[in-house]
């Protein structure tokens, strides 16, 4: 029986979490020879071990924990446990110090990396994101010639590895996340007495809520907007910034902080609401546009190559430039103004 060892500690939250439970989800359901090693940091993923699945809970990991794991303890781990990878997938963006010998895949995911945008590295809400756009990548490349494959979700992100790490196309794979089929009929219909905007998303620098709080603050100053309603899902502990801007257009009753919601909750917002906002100027993919279709719900979007690829064909979008406040003013009114006297 092949042995592949999958590495993920990083996976906690948001995405990361999101990509390793579908893969988790997917080999459990495997109908193969392969004894799967998985390293993670949370005590929960350990339900799915099985027959074919080990879960090894390794613990939460700084940069530190993780650089000391990926160049020296994984690989003594193995050693001293005689185990034998016949191949080594990891699925947070880097690779790790094994023999030349051992196949190794890596699943890109990170596209602060790829993209040209700055970040000051003195501004305590933007550090993180100078740190993954000027350090992260010396990771990347650090053990890129042992990596025979790497495996992205969109085809933007195959063009920008490919030019970033100098890495060939042909061993880039493109490999497009499954959505699940949903049955919308089955989703709970929840009453509303407002035309309801919905963006469901980390209040993260580049998601870009702040241009959708300014252009509601707009509209309020000019039209009124007694009758609508904006739904963010984080509170405002998580972003105190957003929340006094919020206050600051006083718009309290316009915008609400519902907090981190179950999935089960979201696929319920898609179906009554009126309106996906996607102003995120930054993704790999977006996996709301994607949820959005199958609601059918009207989607105003930032205009990047993420958004192109993934919207394909669908009818009930328009694109907008991330920064453009008119822009997005404008068509969120004309949506509320052609739903509202329907």
């Amino acid at each position: 029986m092949k042995t592949i060892v999958v590495n993920n500690p990083a996976a906690r939250s948001s995405g990361a979490l999101t990509i390793l439970l579908e893969f988790l989800d997917k080999i459990s359901t495997l109908k193969c020879e392969r004894q799967f090693i998985c390293f993670v940091s949370l005590e929960e993923l350990k339900k799915y071990e099985s027959e074919k699945i080990k879960i090894i809970v390794v613990g939460k990991q700084g940069v530190k924990e993780r650089i000391l794991w990926d160049n020296y303890k994984l690989k003594k781990y193995l050693k001293d446990k005689e185990i034998k990878p016949d191949l080594f997938l990891s699925i947070q963006n880097t690779g790790v110090n094994l023999k030349q010998e051992i196949p190794q895949i890596i699943y890109y995911h990170q596209p602060l990396s790829i993209v040209d945008l700055k970040w000051s590295f003195f501004k305590k809400s933007e550090r993180q994101y100078w740190i993954y756009r000027n350090i992260y990548p010396i990771f990347i490349k650090q053990y890129l010639k042992r990596v025979k494959k790497v495996i992205v979700q969109t085809e933007w992100v195959k063009d920008a590895f490919n030019i970033k790490f100098n890495y060939s196309k042909k061993n880039i794979i493109l490999l497009k996340p499954e959505i699940k089929k949903i049955n919308t009929n089955l989703i709970k219909d929840t009453p509303k007495n407002k035309f309801r905007i919905f963006y469901p998303a980390t209040p993260l620098v580049y998601k870009n809520h702040k241009i959708v709080i300014e252009a509601l603050g707009a509209l309020k100053k000019e039209k009124g907007i007694e009758n609508m309603e904006c739904i963010f899902t984080f509170d405002k502990n998580e972003n105190l910034e957003l929340d006094a801007l919020i206050k600051n257009y006083k718009l309290e009753e316009n915008v609400r902080l519902i907090g981190k919601i179950p999935y089960k909750k979201v696929l319920e917002y898609y179906k009554n609401s009126d309106m996906l906002v996607f102003p995120s100027y930054l993704e790999t993919l977006g996996l709301p546009l994607l949820e959005a279709q199958l609601f059918e719900l009207n989607i105003l979007v930032s205009d990047y190559p993420y958004s192109r690829e993934i919207i394909g064909e669908y009818k009930k979008v328009e694109f907008i430039k991330s920064f453009d406040k008119e822009g997005w003013k404008e068509k969120i009114w004309e949506k509320y103004f052609s739903l509202e006297t329907l």
